[in-house]
């Protein structure tokens, strides 16, 4: 619903009557999942699942598989080559455009994949001081921005 002073007043409403359902679908915090697909719904519901196993169950069979849900990256680099997104798309970072306030300073590099495990562990150190140096890796992984620390 694109209209909040509506969705706020049918969540007023559903609190009221107690109908949770609705309060839920009307949170403003609530992230519109429906929106994102059948197959990207189905994927999110089966990672909620694991985390659920690991938040109540950790010697859940399911969770000794230390590769559950990724992908060997090395073995498929082709998947990750860049590619221009679809014009329909805005960029959320346009790091080839210059912008006014940013003219003066060089453009940054665009983030590529790391050539090999063993330089980004090397980078991997450099970027956390070796806060991680020793440490048992075998039910861990790192996400997020830190995994394109290759330049």
């Amino acid at each position: 619903m694109n209209d909040p002073v509506l969705s706020r007043q049918i969540r007023a409403e559903a609190q009221y009557y107690n109908i949770t359902g609705l309060t839920t679908f009307f949170d403003p915090l609530r992230y519109p999942i429906e929106t994102i697909g059948k197959e990207n719904t189905k994927m999110k519901q089966n990672e909620d699942c694991i985390r659920r196993l690991f938040a109540t169950d950790r010697e859940n069979p399911l969770l000794e598989d230390l590769y559950l849900y990724l992908l060997p990256v090395f073995n498929l680099r082709e998947t990750f080559d860049a590619k221009d997104p679809p014009p329909s798309i805005p960029l959320m970072f346009n790091f080839e455009g210059s912008q006014p306030f940013t003219a003066n300073f060089p453009k940054p590099p665009l983030p590529r994949l790391t050539s090999s495990k063993e330089h980004f562990k090397k980078q991997f150190n450099a970027f956390t001081c070796g806060l991680f140096e020793g440490v048992d890796w075998s039910k861990m992984l790192v996400a997020g921005g830190v995994s394109i620390i290759s330049n």
